[in-house]
């Protein structure tokens, strides 16, 4: 019998997309108590004061901060993990199903059991699109690649050289993206403080910017994620040339309720967002008999 090998997985980068996902899961809980049941006003004192407690966290100032924090965090790590996949077009393959089955179900739950959850791109669809986009570019590069070494023999270019070219693609399209980001599109403060949107007739622009026409539930279009992925994508090769770990030193039990969080954050993400959805409609629907 073969025995594998333990995959060596970098911890530090599991444990913060882990925190990332975690809070993105709690965000969605939090908008779950202002949206279900009309807790403000249901005369029960345990429900309003999970009301009150969401609508001071989503309304808040902190969250302006905090949202857009671990929303770059999540974005940002999950480009510098595109260097430690070994395909990164089937990795996308697999989020734009996903995606279209929370796309689905949402609609269906939307229709026929609770308004106001219908998701038509949140954060899954926009990060499925961006992984697709980066998959297609990393293919060109290396069909380039293969080109250029098949025609050059053996002067071929040598790997350094190729990780080096691709971290200058990458983050030139980072920049080149923020700085469209920055002219067309609405400030994240501004949409998260006051959910401001471009308003268009657009029936596409809502995948790149934010516009009021594609506002549903959790919207996130392309910009300005797009940019923080590729910024990790770019920065990826350079922190992990190695592909070891900086913080060996701290390596421990401790960080493993995080860490381990982070490997599975596609499943973290679609379960724990419909469990605590679930869980709160079920606490409704057992105190209020509605949702």
């Amino acid at each position: 019998m073969v025995i594998k090998p333990k995959k060596n997985r970098i911890w530090e980068i599991d444990f913060f997309r882990g925190f990332a996902i975690l809070m993105v899961v709690f965000d969605h809980a939090m908008v779950g108590c202002i949206e279900i049941g009309n807790w403000k006003y249901c005369g029960v004192e345990s429900l309003q004061n999970a009301y009150n407690f969401a609508f001071n966290y989503i309304t808040g100032d902190v969250r302006l901060l905090w949202r857009s924090a671990f929303l770059f965090l999540f974005f940002f790590i999950s480009g510098v993990c595109t260097i430690f996949s070994k395909n990164n077009f089937k990795r996308a393959l697999l989020l734009v199903i996903v995606g279209g089955l929370i796309t689905l179900i949402t609609y269906l739950l939307d229709r026929f059991v609770m308004s106001g959850t219908f998701i038509l791109f949140g954060v899954i669809q926009c990060f499925a699109v961006i992984v697709l986009i980066f998959a297609l570019i990393e293919g060109a590069i290396n069909l380039i690649y293969k080109l250029v070494d098949k025609k050059k023999g053996e002067n071929t270019l040598s790997d350094k050289l190729k990780k080096l070219i691709k971290v200058a693609v990458y983050f030139v399209i980072a920049v080149v993206l923020f700085i469209i980001n920055e002219i067309y599109n609405t400030k994240l403060i501004d949409v998260f403080g006051n959910y401001m949107a471009l308003h268009t007739d657009n029936p596409i622009l809502g995948m790149f910017i934010y516009t009021d026409n594609w506002w549903k539930s959790d919207y996130f279009p392309l910009m300005p994620y797009i940019s923080m992925f590729f910024l990790g994508a770019a920065l990826g090769p350079l922190i992990y040339w190695k592909k070891e770990s900086k913080f060996k030193f701290i390596d421990g039990v401790w960080h493993k309720p995080l860490s381990i969080a982070g490997q599975y954050s596609l499943l973290i993400y679609v379960v724990g967002t419909l469990l605590a959805l679930g869980i709160e409609a079920m606490i409704s629907y057992a105190i209020l008999g509605k949702i």
